[in-house]
């Protein structure tokens, strides 16, 4: 498609007169982006402690895992039916940040698993998951950066992996989340729900 390598270049060449830029993008586009994810998502089930629907984000912290895991999996099978050659093969002259393999550059699994963490997110705490969204999209336009994907790789990636969360996590959430509050041993719930046991004998809502 003409315009997926137009915009590769863009972006790639950007990186080639931002070099100053590449300690941080680099780091961002390897790991510093998924940690930060993963951490939007620890606080945002934390800030959800000891309030009405502890339990449903608990159970919907838990399903974004899932559906992170998911995205990754759907990940695979759409890369069995398209092969891309990523472009620091395929293409010369691709400023490249990082070390990598020459597997399949369709579609990015960085970017589904950003999209599935931040959607994820924006399901139970919309707050932290608006931040999420902001931070899975620079992770996806970080990987173009790094010369490790076209912008339809990580278009793909993205829809893959908010597609997922948004059919595992609202579905899911408030099944998993009742069976939290009743199931749940009581030793457990001031950690995990912010609340204090039921006393003997009393009924969980």
């Amino acid at each position: 498609m003409p315009w997926n390598l137009a915009l590769f270049w863009d972006i790639n060449q950007l990186a080639a007169r931002t070099g100053w830029a590449h300690p941080f993008m680099a780091a961002f586009a390897l790991w510093g982006g998924p940690v930060i994810l993963v951490l939007l998502l620890a606080l945002g089930w934390w800030t959800r402690r000891g309030r009405g629907g502890a339990a449903r984000a608990l159970a919907a912290a838990v399903l974004t895992g899932v559906a992170t895991l998911v995205s990754l999996g759907l990940n695979q099978f759409f890369a069995a039916l398209h092969q891309e050659v990523r472009p620091f093969l395929a293409l010369r002259g691709v400023t490249v940040l990082l070390s990598h393999s020459a597997d399949n550059s369709f579609p990015s699994d960085h970017a589904a698993l950003g999209a599935a963490l931040a959607v994820g997110v924006l399901v139970f705490a919309r707050g932290w998951g608006v931040l999420a969204c902001a931070v899975a999209v620079f992770l996806a336009f970080s990987r173009v950066y790094a010369g490790m994907h076209y912008p339809l790789d990580v278009l793909a990636g993205l829809a893959i992996g908010a597609v997922a969360a948004l059919l595992l996590v609202p579905t899911l959430a408030g099944l998993l989340g009742r069976l939290v509050q009743r199931r749940m041993p009581n030793v457990l719930r001031p950690l995990l729900l912010g609340v204090e046991a039921p006393a003997a004998g009393a009924a969980v809502e």
